[in-house]
């Protein structure tokens, strides 16, 4: 048995997985399930990198921005720095639910994951100088740069990495997606946002989970009586303000 864990992903929003009823048909798996599974690792990697930036920047680590930017280039490295498009489009609601007239919850590119490393490294620069630490901390990201994150393994570019949705949320409103995973192996759904975040996912009366995190990923396998099993994940934003908030699959 396969254990789901969900990882404290930086955001501000309402985030619930609720299983729908199983899709009866469905096309054949697009990947084989070793495969599924990579790309389940690779959601599982990129909110931990997520996490351990969330870190640094709570408790002033640049040791943990390196860290985090190295983790995204071993990411980079094994799918030839892809990443896929989340297709999947959300209804909008307001904060009683209900559809807003004319709303589209438009998406914005997401940043290539050469760029995202480069971030991180770039928030280590900033942090060792604001510790005197420049000359060891550029030491560090010159080193991490320069490392083979392949290890002589063969990379999987032609299948590319985790899919991934940026969109803003605006105040008081929630997004709402469908998303079919294939049960012959992992599934993955991993968030990140500006502003605190509560999780909740379940399969009709069973929780998975229920919490409130900045950072979290969750990785499970969907009971096989089906092919497909077709989830909700709702996005909710309790703020005054707009969130922009990301949202990765495998």
């Amino acid at each position: 048995m396969i254990r789901a864990r969900f990882l404290p992903v930086l955001a501000a929003a309402l985030v619930t997985a609720v299983a729908l009823a199983p899709v009866p048909a469905a096309d054949p798996p697009k990947a084989d399930a070793a495969t599924q599974e990579a790309n389940a690792g690779d959601v599982q990697l990129l909110g931990d990198a997520y996490k351990l930036a969330e870190f640094a920047e709570k408790n002033k680590s640049p040791e943990s921005y390196i860290a985090a930017g190295a983790m995204i280039l071993k990411l980079k490295a094994v799918t030839k720095g892809e990443m896929g498009t989340l297709d999947a489009v959300p209804d909008v609601l307001d904060k009683d639910e209900k559809p807003v007239k004319g709303a589209k919850a438009d998406a914005k590119k997401a940043e290539g994951l050469a760029e995202i490393a480069d971030g991180f490294f770039e928030s280590a620069s900033g942090l060792g100088l604001a510790t005197k630490t420049s000359k060891e901390v550029e030491g560090l990201i010159k080193a991490a740069k320069a490392r083979d994150y392949t290890n002589g393994e063969a990379t999987r570019g032609a299948i590319g990495g985790p899919k991934v949705a940026i969109r803003v949320l605006g105040a008081y409103q929630t997004h709402v997606y469908t998303i079919p995973f294939d049960t012959y192996s992992l599934a993955a759904i991993g968030f990140q946002a500006t502003a605190p975040l509560r999780c909740k996912m379940q399969i009709g009366s069973v929780v998975h989970f229920d919490q409130t995190v900045s950072v979290g990923q969750y990785v499970w396998k969907p009971r096989q009586n089906v092919a497909v099993r077709t989830f909700t994940i709702v996005v909710s934003n309790p703020r005054n303000f707009p969130v922009t908030y990301k949202l990765f699959t495998n």
